[in-house]
């Protein structure tokens, strides 16, 4: 039995404080297409197999090397990752322990992949056809 899900969200002015909006989208959209991008690479099992103790390790192996990073005056690591990179993935990260605590992970989507394309164009999203690049 799936639970009703309940959102909230009011973007008047006096309710903002002054914050930015566009920019936190803009990184929550930049955080989703990378998301995808990996997932695809990595596939369901990546994430899956292990759990969230197994996305937990993952995100604390991140933050770690965040730390070492900042701590070291290091603006990249020898990987070449930048720390915003780093945190665009523990964005992601807790996305998938939420993900994983609802049950979601991996849930088939109850409409067509066209069907959700055209969701998100009506909603303002720029979706582009093909392969990522």
């Amino acid at each position: 039995m799936s639970k009703e899900k309940k959102y909230s969200v009011s973007l008047r002015e006096e309710n903002l404080n002054d914050f930015n909006t566009d920019g936190f989208i803009d990184v929550t959209e930049e955080a989703l297409n990378l998301g995808i991008r990996k997932n695809n690479g990595y596939g369901k099992d990546n994430i899956g197999s292990l759990g969230i103790k197994g996305v937990f390790v993952r995100g604390w192996d991140k933050q770690n090397r965040i730390k070492t990073i900042l701590w070291d005056g290091i603006g990249r690591d020898d990987v070449g990752e930048s720390v915003r990179q780093d945190y665009i993935d523990l964005l992601n990260y807790a996305a998938y322990a939420i993900m994983l605590i609802d049950n979601t992970w991996y849930d088939k989507p109850k409409i067509s992949l066209d069907e959700q394309v055209e969701i998100l164009k009506e909603r303002g999203y720029s979706v582009i056809e093909g392969p990522p690049d």
